[in-house]
């Protein structure tokens, strides 16, 4: 139990310094959905995606509160993300309200049809 609890902090930790660097260093691209896993949570489910800076492919992954009816919905869909200019291997995906709130952006038009796809 222990090492679960240290293995979260440190989880934490690392998000947090991500999070800071990103904002620091920030880009906008879009990344591409690729394909999906049920999240350890079991009510959750990982998104997988790519994305492209200067050229070089990069992936990442986004736990998301999907149902899991609605999941082919995000297949091969392309999403706003940002990242850090000074490290593209830090990324973080933008989907739902919340997420464009946090980084100051506002939630676009074309997105409005995730809503009634996430589970709040």
């Amino acid at each position: 139990m222990k090492s679960i609890k240290v293995s979260f902090f440190f989880l934490i930790l690392l998000t947090s310094c991500m999070v800071d660097e990103i904002k620091e260093n920030k880009g906008i691209t879009t990344a591409q959905i690729t394909s999906s896993n049920k999240d350890y949570r079991e009510w959750a489910f990982f998104l997988y995606y790519t994305y492209k800076v200067d050229g070089i492919v990069y992936k990442g992954h986004s736990s998301q509160k999907i149902s899991g009816k609605n999941l082919d919905d995000f297949m091969n869909r392309y999403f706003p993300l940002v990242y850090s200019t000074k490290n593209p291997g830090k990324s973080i995906l933008l989907i739902t309200p919340n997420d464009f709130n946090r980084w100051g952006m506002q939630f676009p038009d074309s997105l409005i049809w995730v809503k009634s796809k996430l589970s709040f």
